[in-house]
């Protein structure tokens, strides 16, 4: 998986391979469909059991409706249970993969208008629009 940066400035940090750990219990987290690609940034304590809340229909609106029970799957987690932190990722696998395929943090509304989902890219400064899922 590829480099997060966070922008240069006030607070910036670096997201890398290098500060993550497949097995950490505690953290941020990046989960992954298997039928859809679609993936998902959180965060919590004990992230085995948030995935088994995942895989199991009872985790969030977007890993509900963007896979199917029990697809996801953990691509990586890194060691920072916060808000900042989980944007900062959650910005990074969007930068990477499309915002239409990612959520996470801040950024957790299953639909985006067309306005709103511009806004984000603008603010952001993301050239990718996304791997083939609707933008209401």
């Amino acid at each position: 998986m590829p480099q997060f940066q966070k922008r240069s400035g006030r607070g910036s940090r670096s997201y890398s391979s290098a500060s993550s750990c497949s097995s950490r219990k505690s953290g941020t987290y990046v989960i992954k469909s298997k039928s859809t690609g679609a993936k998902y940034v959180g965060r919590s304590a004990n992230i085995p059991k948030r995935i088994e809340q995942h895989n199991s229909g009872s985790g969030s609106k977007w890993t509900s409706r963007m896979g199917n029970k029990g697809d996801w799957s953990l691509v990586k987690s890194y060691k920072g249970n916060n808000a900042h932190t989980e944007n900062a990722i959650t910005k990074g696998v969007m930068r990477n993969e499309g915002i239409a395929s990612v959520r996470g943090g801040s950024y957790c509304k299953t639909h985006y208008p067309k306005a709103e989902f511009r806004a984000i890219k603008s603010a952001n400064g993301f050239t990718n629009n996304g791997r083939g899922y609707k933008v209401c």
